[in-house]
């Protein structure tokens, strides 16, 4: 999880996350516009990479609780 703000808070997202190991999941309501582009993520992370557009706030509710509980 982050809490960056500002115009540069997703690559530093992408690049923080280029420096673990692991799983990553990428919450993204299914209203929001701007999706990630695979091919333009640090080597490594695509593959990683599994990507959730809940349609409601029950279900983004549901998908962070999902996740954090997630080994």
């Amino acid at each position: 999880m982050h809490e960056a703000e500002g115009r540069g808070r997703r690559a530093f997202a992408w690049f923080q996350s280029a420096r673990r190991l692991g799983a990553l999941v990428w919450l993204l309501p299914a209203h929001a516009s701007k999706m990630p582009m695979l091919r333009g993520l640090p080597q490594g992370v695509g593959e990683r990479l599994h990507l959730h557009r809940p349609t409601n706030q029950v279900d983004l509710l549901w998908c962070i609780d999902e996740t954090l509980r997630a080994a």
